[in-house]
């Protein structure tokens, strides 16, 4: 996992990934840090610390694997002949 980038607490978080049009709350961003897909880089008095450049990337790495290829796209789009 990179550390790269801002470190931010899950609620600034959240919101960044609203901005860019994502489904992502504060509650998700824990959940991904407890299940290992970013991690906890820090606290700031009680609020842990994520990097936005893992939690960029893990929902990068989500959107890839939730996406048709291609091939299952043209199988899709077939229409009866």
């Amino acid at each position: 996992m990179t550390t790269a980038g801002p470190l931010v607490t899950a609620d600034v978080a959240a919101a960044w990934a609203r901005l860019l049009g994502h489904d992502v709350t504060p509650t998700t961003i824990r959940s991904w840090a407890q299940r290992g897909h970013i991690g906890r880089h820090g606290r700031d008095g009680r609020r842990t610390l994520y990097s936005l450049a893992e939690i960029q990337a893990h929902i990068t790495d989500t959107i890839k694997a939730t996406t048709p290829v291609a091939e299952d796209r043209k199988a899709c789009n077939t229409s009866p002949q």
